[in-house]
């Protein structure tokens, strides 16, 4: 937000739960955005959890037509506890699910998801009316695990993923432009530190990198998956800090394996 103001864009930030919690209202105000939430300039009710779909009927009109815009939305429509009866939005896109196989909880999840899915699909909607979407950039990803159901659901959601070390903490970081003529795969590990310095390299920013701890997904460097107990991923070797195993995906190397330790 703080860089996007240093080029003339005002950087708007929108989240559909209350704006006090975890101290939002001073966490995205610091970082240079104007923020809004529920009690806090966003006009929606409290929920158990509430749309991201009316989120964005009732925000993107503030910044469509004022190019260069940057918008960052915190859902919230997919958040626990998954149940028809205790969530609102697994209620409301119950019959969606009504066809599908699994737990209830599980059916639950994927119908509270889907309101994600509708809040994208109206935005992706709006760029293109506007002419905007072929350059437009929309960056989505996760900040945790689905948490609230039970094990078996946690092994369906990640099928094979389950074989890994850290299956649990696998997730993707989605870049999309309508204006990509081809879809680009990367299969490097990446956390989301990495985020942040691969827009900034994107969008053609200058920073000092010895201020981040992340690095360009797309550069040319090794790249690893970073977990808060000091555990890692990368190409060539898992590294588990609770138990000091190694677990080699390639050649063993201890010289490279007590280098990234360090």
């Amino acid at each position: 937000g703080n860089r996007m103001k240093t080029i003339g864009v005002e950087a708007r930030a929108y989240h559909n739960n209350i704006g006090t919690f975890y101290d939002r209202v001073n966490t995205h105000t610091n970082m240079g955005y104007t923020f809004q939430a529920i009690d806090f300039g966003l006009d929606m009710e409290p929920g158990n959890p509430t749309s991201d779909l009316e989120m964005m009927e009732k925000t993107v009109d503030e910044y469509l037509e004022q190019e260069p815009f940057h918008a960052y939305y915190m859902t919230y429509s997919g958040h626990a506890d998954y149940s028809f009866t205790d969530n609102d939005m697994s209620a409301q896109n119950q019959e969606l699910v009504a066809d599908m196989e699994g737990s209830e909880e599980l059916l639950a999840y994927y119908a509270c998801q889907l309101e994600l899915e509708k809040a994208v699909e109206y935005l992706l909607e709006r760029l293109e009316e506007a002419g905007v979407a072929d350059h437009t950039v929309v960056v989505l990803t996760g900040d945790h695990a689905p948490y609230g159901l039970p094990e078996e659901d946690y092994e369906t959601l990640a099928g094979d993923a389950v074989e890994e070390p850290f299956w649990q903490y696998r997730n993707s970081f989605i870049c999309w432009t309508g204006g990509l003529e081809e879809p680009i795969v990367v299969d490097d590990y990446c956390c989301t530190q990495d985020i942040l310095p691969t827009l900034l390299n994107l969008f053609g920013f200058s920073y000092d990198s010895r201020l981040l701890t992340g690095r360009d997904v797309l550069a040319e460097c090794t790249h690893a998956a970073l977990l808060k107990d000091g555990s890692f991923l990368t190409d060539r070797m898992i590294y588990d800090a609770a138990s000091g195993q190694i677990t080699w995906q390639g050649e063993e190397d201890e010289d490279y394996a007590q280098e990234l330790i360090q």
